[in-house]
C-alpha cells in the first residue's frame, strides 16, 4: 500500500512539473490529411543515418511536446527550423496509438467537421504516450484554459506492457445483471481452470505447450506429438491396447525431401505420407467427457484408382495436433493458390491489416534469416 502511494505521489509530481520542460522526439511524418501540414521545403536535408537505421526512410521531422501545445518542426535547406504544425492539447480530439510500429495518429477537428490528422513514427511510442498522459493530467489539474476532451485509442492487438488487461476485459454484457467490477485476473484464471476441462481448458502461465511447439517449429520446421495408439481402420490392431514403445507422429511442410506426415513406433517407420496424399481429417475430441481415446482420424489416398485408407491416432495433445495439421495443410494450399480449409484459423495468409491509415492490403511476409548473429548484428 505504501509503495503504491509513493508511486502515485511520484506520478502526480511528474505531471505537475513536466509542463516546465519541452521534450523533442525525432520522428518521421508517415501521412497527413490534406492541408494539415505544408509540403516539404525544397532542399530540406534528409533524415540522419541513425534515424533511418532506427525508423526507416521518410520525411524527417521533430515532434515537440510543450507546456500546452504539440508541434511538428522541420529543418529547412539553410538549417533554420520551420514550424509545420502547432495544436493545443485542447484542440486534439484523439491520440490513436499503434505500438506495434511505434506510431501515433494525432487527430483534430477540421473544417466542416472533417477529420484533420497526421501520423508520425517515433523511436519509442510507449515513452511518448506516457509523457502525453502526464502533460494532460498536469493541465487538467491546473484547471486553466479550454477543457480537455482528448481520447486515447489503440490500433492492433499489442498496446503496451500494461495495456492489454483493460482492453481484453471490455466484453459485452450478455446477462441480466448490471455491469459491475470484474474480479482480479488471477482469480478469474483460477475460476476458469476449475470450471473448464478438456483439451481447450486454460492452463497456468508456465503450463501451456504452445510455446514448446512454437519453438520446435522455429528450430526444426516441424512438430512432433506423442502417440498412445495408432491403427488403420478395419485392421486387427484396432482392438489392441496402448503402444508398448515410444511412438511419435511428426508433421512438417514436406517440401525439403521429408514426408509431410511420418508415424514412427520406436525405431520403425510405420507410415510416411506427403500432404498430396491427404484426403481430409476428422478430430475426435471428447476429453471434456472423460474419454481417453481421443485423437485425429486422417484419410489417405492409396494408389491411382481412387482408393483410400484411414488411420486413427490417439494422442493426449488433441488440440495442438489439430492446429498443426490445419497449419501445414493451409500453408500448402495457399502456396498452390487454393483456398484454405473452411472454418480454419491456422496457417492462413494475412489478407488485410488495420493501421492508423485504415485497412490496407497485407505487406509481403518477411523472408527471415537463418544467419546466427549476436546482439550487435
Amino acid at each position: 500500500m505504501g509503495a503504491k502511494s509513493s508511486s502515485q505521489r511520484d506520478e502526480n509530481a511528474a505531471a505537475q512539473n513536466i509542463g516546465h520542460f519541452d521534450h523533442s522526439y525525432e520522428a518521421l511524418l508517415v501521412s497527413t490529411s490534406v492541408g494539415m501540414v505544408p509540403d516539404a521545403a525544397p532542399g530540406a536535408p534528409p533524415a540522419p543515418a541513425p534515424v533511418v537505421a532506427k525508423l526507416g526512410e521518410g520525411r524527417f521531422v521533430e515532434l515537440v511536446m510543450k507546456f500546452d501545445t504539440v508541434q511538428l518542426v522541420e529543418q529547412g535547406a539553410g538549417g533554420e527550423k520551420r514550424n509545420l504544425l502547432t495544436i493545443p492539447y485542447a484542440g486534439v480530439k484523439t491520440l490513436e496509438w499503434d505500438h506495434s510500429c511505434s506510431s501515433v495518429k494525432i487527430s483534430a477537428g477540421g473544417a466542416g467537421g472533417a477529420e484533420a490528422y497526421c501520423v508520425v513514427k517515433v523511436g519509442n511510442s510507449l515513452e511518448l504516450e506516457n509523457e502525453a498522459k502526464l502533460r494532460i493530467r498536469g493541465l487538467s489539474r491546473q484547471g486553466s484554459g479550454a477543457p480537455l476532451n482528448l481520447t486515447f485509442a489503440y490500433c492492433g492487438t499489442y498496446a503496451g506492457p500494461t495495456k492489454p488487461k483493460p482492453f481484453q476485459r471490455k466484453r459485452a454484457n450478455l446477462s441480466t445483471k448490471p455491469q459491475g467490477k470484474l474480479p482480479p485476473l488471477a482469480l478469474m484464471r483460477d475460476l476458469a481452470i476449475a470450471r473448464h476441462t478438456g483439451s481447450g481448458a486454460p492452463t497456468r502461465a508456465n503450463g501451456s505447450k504452445r510455446v514448446v511447439h512454437a519453438l520446435q517449429h522455429v528450430r526444426t520446421g516441424g512438430n512432433t506429438f506423442a502417440v498412445l495408439h495408432a491403427y488403420e481402420r478395419g485392421s486387427a490392431k484396432a482392438s489392441e491396447g496402448m503402444n508398448e514403445v515410444e511412438s511419435k507422429l511428426a508433421l512438417s511442410c514436406g517440401s525439403t525431401g521429408q514426408p509431410g506426415l511420418a508415424y514412427v513406433e520406436g525405431q520403425r517407420m510405420v507410415l510416411s505420407k506427403n500432404w498430396d496424399d491427404v484426403v481430409g481429417w476428422t478430430v475426435h475430441d471428447k476429453v471434456h467427457a472423460g474419454e481417453m481415446t481421443c485423437g485425429i482420424e486422417i484419410a489417405f489416398k492409396t494408389g491411382s484408382n481412387g482408393g483410400q485408407t484411414t488411420w486413427f491416432f490417439v494422442v493426449l495433445d488433441v488440440l495442438h495436433l489439430k492446429d498443426a495439421v490445419e497449419f501445414f495443410w493451409n500453408q500448402r494450399e495457399g502456396a498452390a493458390g487454393r483456398p484454405p480449409q473452411p472454418r480454419s484459423t491456422h496457417g492462413r495468409s494475412v489478407v488485410t491489416v488495420t493501421t492508423l491509415q485504415g485497412e490496407i492490403a497485407a505487406p509481403p511476409a518477411p523472408p527471415g534469416s537463418l544467419d546466427v548473429t549476436d546482439e550487435h548484428g
